[in-house]
C-alpha cells in the first residue's frame, strides 16, 4: 500500500508537470507570441489549442524518459530543478516587488542567464564546491538584473507603482491569453465595474474589453 502510495503520488506529480510544461509551450509560446504577435493570425479555437497541447506533452515525455533511463539521479535532478527555478526567478520576482525600476527586458535576461548558469554549474561546478553552484547563480541574475534594467530605461521605462485590480477576466479570455493585457494602467475602468465618468454599464464594457 505504502509504494502505491509514492508510485501514485510520483505519476501526479509527472502529470501536471507535463501539462504545465505543454500548456505553457502551446498557449504561451506558440499562439501568444509566435501565432498571434510574429504571424499576426487570429488565436486557435479551444479545440485545436487542446490538440496543440497533446502534442507538446510528446517531446517532453521522452525528454524525460531518456534521461531518466540513461541517468537515474531523480534526487539530484529534484535539487537542480529547484536550483533552476531559484536562479531564474529570484531576482525578477523580487525587484518586480520592490524596485520601480524593474522591467521586463531586465526579468527576462536575468531569468535566462541565472537558469543557464547553473545548468552549467550543474556539470562543471566541482564537488568541493558543493553549495557555490546554488548560491552563485542567483548572485549573477541580480546583477544581470539592475544592468539591463538601467540599460533599458528609456525603451522600456519601469513603472513606479503596482495596481491592485478586483477583476476576474471571462474564462475565454483566460483561454486566449487576455486576461489584464490591454489594461496600461490604473486610469483605465475595468471590465465589470460602472465607470463613474460614462454612463455605459458593465456588459457594454465587456463588450468594449473583448473589442480591443
Amino acid at each position: 500500500a505504502i509504494l502505491m502510495g509514492v508510485v501514485g503520488a510520483s505519476m501526479s506529480t509527472a502529470s501536471g508537470g507535463l501539462l504545465a510544461i505543454s500548456s505553457v509551450i502551446s498557449r504561451n509560446l506558440m499562439q501568444r507570441i509566435i501565432r498571434r504577435r510574429w504571424m499576426g493570425k487570429e488565436n486557435w479555437s479551444d479545440s485545436k489549442l487542446l490538440v496543440v497541447t497533446r502534442i507538446a506533452i510528446i517531446p517532453m515525455i521522452v525528454a524525460g524518459t531518456l534521461l531518466g533511463y540513461f541517468v537515474p539521479a531523480p534526487g539530484i535532478y529534484l535539487i537542480l530543478a529547484f536550483d533552476i527555478v531559484f536562479a531564474g526567478a529570484f531576482a525578477p520576482l523580487t525587484f518586480g516587488l520592490f524596485w520601480k525600476k524593474a522591467n521586463m527586458p531586465a526579468a527576462m535576461a536575468s531569468l535566462i542567464i541565472g537558469s543557464a548558469i547553473r545548468l552549467i554549474f550543474f556539470f562543471t561546478m566541482p564537488e568541493e564546491w558543493a553549495g557555490l553552484d546554488t548560491m552563485i547563480p542567483p548572485i549573477i541574475a541580480f546583477i544581470v538584473f539592475i544592468v539591463v534594467a538601467l540599460a533599458t530605461q528609456n525603451k522600456y521605462p519601469g513603472k513606479a507603482r503596482h495596481d491592485v485590480r478586483d477583476y476576474v477576466p471571462p474564462e475565454e479570455d483566460v483561454i486566449a491569453g487576455e486576461d489584464l493585457k490591454h489594461f496600461k494602467d490604473g486610469s483605465e475602468s475595468m471590465p465589470g465595474e460602472m465607470n463613474s465618468s460614462s454612463p455605459s454599464g458593465p456588459d457594454e464594457d465587456i463588450a468594449n474589453r473583448r473589442a480591443l
